[in-house]
C-alpha cells in the first residue's frame, strides 16, 4: 500500500499534464486545453531557469531519486532534457497547477459573490486547500529526500509565480471565460459606457 501511494505521488506531476489534455480533448473544454498549453509554456520557463542555474552554479544534474517505476521516463526526461535539477520539475509543476487553479477561482470572485454566500465560502476553502496541497507535496518531497530543500522551494516559488502570471495573461488575451473552469455565468456591463441599467416600475 505504501509503495502504491509513493508511486502515485511520483506520477502526480505528469498526471496533471496528461490529465489536462485528456480532459480537454474528451470534453472539448477550452479551459482545460488552455491550461495544458499554459503548462507547456511554464515548462519552457522552467527549462530556461534550469539553464540559468546551470550556467551560474555549474551543472547540478543528478540522478532522479523519486522516479516512478511504472514508466521508464518522465515528461521532463523525454522533452525538457534539463541541465540542472533546480528548480525541481515535480514541485514546479504541482505548484504551477495549484496556483493556476487558485488564481482562476479568485479571478471569478465577483461572480461567485453574486451567486450565493455559500459559494463565496466554498471558493475560499478551495483556494486554501490548493495552497495546502502545494505545501503538503513540498513536505512529502523533502521527507522522502527526492531533492534538496533549495531545489524544492525554488520550484514552489517559480511555479507559483509563473502560474499567477499566466492566469492574468490568459484573462487579458482571451477574457475571463478562458479560466472559467466552473462554467458559471460571467458578469457583463449592459451599456456601452459601462453604467448600470436602472429599471423604474410604476
Amino acid at each position: 500500500m505504501t509503495d502504491l501511494i509513493k508511486e502515485s505521488l511520483y506520477l502526480f506531476p505528469d498526471s496533471i499534464l496528461f490529465g489536462s489534455i485528456f480532459v480537454g480533448l474528451t470534453t472539448l473544454s477550452k479551459q482545460h486545453i488552455l491550461f495544458f498549453l499554459s503548462c507547456l509554456v511554464s515548462l519552457g520557463s522552467l527549462f530556461g531557469i534550469q539553464n540559468i542555474t546551470s550556467f551560474l552554479y555549474g551543472s547540478s544534474l543528478s540522478p532522479i531519486k523519486c522516479k516512478p517505476t511504472l514508466f521508464k521516463y518522465t515528461f521532463e526526461q523525454l522533452f525538457l532534457r534539463p541541465s540542472a535539477n533546480s528548480p525541481s520539475y515535480g514541485m514546479f509543476l504541482v505548484s504551477f497547477a495549484t496556483t493556476y487553479l487558485a488564481t482562476s477561482l479568485y479571478m471569478l470572485k465577483d461572480e461567485l459573490d453574486v451567486l450565493d454566500l455559500s459559494n463565496a465560502k466554498q471558493y475560499y476553502i478551495s483556494i486554501s486547500l490548493l495552497v495546502l496541497l502545494s505545501i503538503v507535496y513540498l513536505m512529502i518531497r523533502l521527507t522522502n529526500e527526492c531533492e534538496t530543500s533549495g531545489s524544492a522551494i525554488s520550484g514552489l516559488f517559480f511555479g507559483s509565480l509563473i502560474g499567477a502570471l499566466l492566469v492574468n495573461l490568459n484573462v487579458q488575451l482571451f477574457g475571463k471565460d478562458s479560466i472559467n473552469f466552473l462554467g458559471i455565468p460571467l458578469l457583463r456591463n449592459r451599456t456601452a459606457d459601462g453604467k448600470p441599467i436602472y429599471i423604474c416600475s410604476n
